[in-house]
């Protein structure tokens, strides 16, 4: 029965679509795209936007991957000699315990950016209070600092050199 005018439609009558010609394997074609398409747009806005939200953070407006790295003003490693630290290291923690095994503790320091400046890791620390607090800066090439915070402590087997 036709909706507007209540009259019966006859038997031979067939809705169409404009994207359907009639050949049901056409149909069959687009189906995956048709029934993943918002699952589709969905997963490529939000790689359009954890792109921005990297480009926002990072100060970036180029796109240019070395300006990325020219902001970047962390530690892509830190090693301790002479000592245990704690947590291990992780790039964007700042804050770290180390407890001395002998008088000298000296650090190993490799950048993200390659031109980056550090400043406190080429030191030898001589290890004399029981606690000490001891910095290493690093600076990005645009000027972006990180501190990362040590804290040296003896160690119960604690070796006077």
């Amino acid at each position: 029965m036709d909706y507007y005018s209540g009259t019966p439609e006859p038997e031979n009558y067939s809705y169409t679509s404009s994207g359907f010609n009639g050949n049901p394997n056409n149909n069959k074609k687009n189906s995956f795209f048709k029934t993943h398409y918002t699952a589709i747009m969905i997963g490529l806005a939000s790689l359009i936007a954890l792109f921005m939200l990297i480009l926002f953070l990072t100060g970036n407006s180029s796109g240019n991957v070395d300006d990325v790295l020219d902001n970047n003003s962390n530690l892509s490693e830190l090693i301790v000699n002479g000592g245990t630290m704690t947590p291990d290291f992780m790039s964007g923690t700042i804050r770290y315990t180390i407890r001395a095994k002998t008088s000298r503790i000296s650090f190993s320091c490799k950048t993200v950016s390659e031109n980056s400046t550090v400043f406190g890791c080429e030191d030898e620390i001589e290890v004399l209070d029981d606690q000490i607090t001891h910095e290493i800066v690093v600076t990005s090439k645009n000027g972006n600092k990180t501190t990362y915070y040590l804290t040296i402590l003896k160690a119960k087997d604690f070796q006077e050199e």
